[in-house]
């Protein structure tokens, strides 16, 4: 989403040619790979230790903090590793996204009228709405959970 605002905002004109088909299946595959990246390691470690615990989660989905707790076996290295993937990809993400949105909020601001610049900031607002709702919460349970 970050990269479609950058794109509609600092070049509108090559909105199109810029987002094809091609280069939006290749930012997919960017991400699946760059996600199966962080999942792997995990499911490897996991298949290696035995649950003398209950084996319910009280969650409502399966995450790896939760899983560990429920090993038997030494769990430090993945309790070291299940928050550490996670504070690089939402340091990376952040990073990213706040150097698109500087990037935009500078083409923003050398619009010539008024109007203009409120009506692109509206357009830009509900994106960052869903940046907030998707990475405040999700901080948040990385570091309740993570943390206990």
């Amino acid at each position: 989403m970050a990269f479609d605002r950058y794109v509609a905002m600092c070049d509108p004109l090559r909105h199109s040619t810029t987002l094809t088909n091609s280069t939006m299946a290749k930012i997919g595959l960017a991400m699946v790979l760059r996600r199966g990246m962080l999942v792997l390691p995990s499911l490897l470690l996991e298949r290696q230790w035995t649950c003398c615990r209950t084996n319910i989660i009280p969650h409502s989905y399966c995450e790896h903090v939760a899983v560990v707790k429920l090993a038997c076996a030494d769990i430090r290295v993945s309790s070291y590793y299940s928050v550490s993937p996670a504070f690089c990809l939402i340091g990376l993400d952040s990073f990213f996204i706040a150097k698109s949105y500087t990037q935009i909020l500078r083409a923003i601001f050398s619009l010539p009228t008024k109007d203009a610049r409120v009506k692109t900031l509206g357009t830009c607002s509900s994106h960052l709405c869903t940046i907030l709702a998707f990475y405040v919460p999700g901080l948040f349970f990385l570091l309740t959970h993570g943390f206990g």
